[in-house]
């Protein structure tokens, strides 16, 4: 079942190879709040969960998004900083959608990390060391293309502190982060 709904997410993070700016940033919100579902939906069962392959994946979303948007600013012109005010801000709306799902994708990371699981935790926390590079690097570009604000480039440093926090959750040696408890039977002593 969870492999059925990992296969429903596969198209849409490859949905940004030509895409619109606009539409890279709602094809990215889409994939962090399917990837937030699908960690949700596994909290009960952990088994054969491959978390660093899913992060691995949105951070390769960002980077083509990135990629896309190198492309396009290459072809057109960007605003220039002294026409730039809030009103032509083309992505701005957008960007804020897009960012505040990585928080919800990033609470879905901390939940997932903190209950039992048999994965590896290093894959994961190298993953998302990954993925909060491409978040910021993505920002960053789309900043000084002025294509959002200040204020929403600021937001950038907020999604990156919840990928910190997902990532201290993720960064125990150890492949159990929590106790296993053991049920004893009656023979099983104490």
């Amino acid at each position: 079942m969870r492999f059925i709904r990992i296969l429903l997410a596969i198209p849409t993070i490859f949905a940004t190879v030509n895409a619109t700016p606009a539409d890279d940033m709602e094809n990215l919100e889409a994939s962090c709040e399917s990837a937030a579902n699908v960690l949700n939906a596994s909290l009960n069962n952990t088994m054969g969960m491959n978390t660093s392959s899913l992060i691995q994946k949105l951070t390769w979303q960002v980077g083509a998004s990135k990629a896309n948007l190198g492309i396009i600013n290459s072809t057109k012109p960007s605003i220039l900083p002294d026409q730039a005010d809030d009103t032509t801000r083309p992505l701005e709306s957008d960007y804020l959608e897009y960012i505040g799902s990585v928080g919800t994708l990033s609470e879905a990371l901390v939940r997932r990390g903190r209950i039992f699981h048999q994965e590896m935790n290093l894959p994961v926390y190298d993953a998302l060391r990954g993925f909060a590079m491409g978040v910021q690097a993505y920002g960053l570009q789309l900043r000084e293309a002025y294509m959002i604000s200040e204020d929403a480039y600021v937001r950038t440093f907020t999604a990156g502190s919840y990928i910190v926090d997902a990532q201290s959750v993720w960064a125990n040696k150890a492949n159990y982060p929590g106790v296993r408890k053991v049920r004893r039977g009656a023979f099983g002593g104490r």
